[in-house]
């Protein structure tokens, strides 16, 4: 008896000791997943918000310097070849020196002052001159810079995991402000870094407002209901222009009130050398490429 019981006791105690530890294993083996899935997570999430505040910070002193640039003359007209005489010829000579002392000139928006192409539905590039370049320790601070954001595709990433993965890069220049120039440095002058990769997606919306003038009829209208209430009559209406890329300087005809006739109405043609507002959306693999998230960034910019 005593031989069986310790036998039965031995197998009881096992039996218990093999289910308690089974649990302890599903335990340990589910909160190491869900510790893995989290860190997964916040990676993703520091990474849009290194992403978010290094725009945020260059967007905020973005602005488009002007250069000045020899005004182009038109309407000058000049004699067929052959019929000029001796005497032409030196009055026209010295009409020419007078010319090039009153060259008049005009201030333009500098070239590609800001820039944006797309590329396969994503973000390929986007430059601009912002007013906070990034600090350089042990040198001056310049007051600005030329900023030029690349999305580039990850091939070793996406070959390995056989899904599409991009790459962010980020370079400035304070010493040339042009973007042909800085696109094509390169070396220890300019450094390309890598801001956030693991990218699954990255677009860019760029939108600005219009003020319009209203027509007569809606104005009355309106400007009635407005005295009712005892409200200011508004005479003009605001519309929202929206460009997913953004390569030269935008030209819009907007309606404006003429200055002789305040009630007639007539297209006055309007440059807008930045965007007012900016969305980006943003996706973003997990290290593993199992899981993304979705991020969207809205960001003003100072007028």
């Amino acid at each position: 008896m005593k031989r069986g019981s310790i036998l039965l006791e031995l197998l009881v105690a096992s039996a218990i000791s093999t289910f308690v530890g089974g649990i302890v294993f599903n335990l340990f083996y589910q909160t190491n997943k869900a510790l893995n899935s989290i860190n997964r997570v916040a990676t993703i999430d520091t990474s849009a918000l290194i992403l978010q505040s290094l725009l945020q910070r260059d967007l905020n002193g973005i602005f488009v310097p002007f250069e000045r640039k020899e005004k182009k003359q038109t309407g000058d007209k000049k004699a067929p070849k052959g019929k000029e005489s001796v005497a032409s010829k030196t009055s026209s000579d010295k009409t020419n020196k007078k010319e090039e002392k009153k060259k008049e000139y005009e201030l333009v928006p500098i070239k590609k002052g800001f820039y944006s192409v797309n590329k396969e539905g994503n973000l390929h590039i986007l430059s601009f001159i912002t007013r906070n370049p990034l600090p350089s320790y042990g040198q001056i601070k310049s007051r600005a810079a030329r900023v030029i954001y690349t999305v580039k595709l990850n091939a070793q990433a996406t070959k390995e995991f056989g899904k599409n993965s991009y790459t962010l890069f980020r370079k400035e220049s304070t010493r040339n402000l042009y973007f042909d120039v800085v696109e094509k440095a390169g070396g220890k002058s300019i450094i390309n870094y890598e801001v956030v990769n693991n990218i699954k997606s990255i677009t860019a919306e760029y939108v600005f407002s219009v003020k319009e003038a209203k027509q007569e009829q809606e104005e009355k209208a309106k400007g009635e209901e407005s005295q009712e209430q005892g409200q200011e009559k508004e005479d003009h209406t605001i519309e929202y222009k929206r460009f997913k890329d953004w390569t030269e300087v935008k030209k819009i005809k907007v309606k404006k009130r003429s200055p002789k006739d305040k009630n007639k109405l007539i297209e006055k043609e309007v440059k807008i050398n930045k965007p007012g507002f900016f969305i980006f959306k943003v996706e973003l693999w997990d290290n593993i490429r199992k899981t993304s998230k979705q991020y969207e960034f809205k960001m003003y910019t100072k007028a």
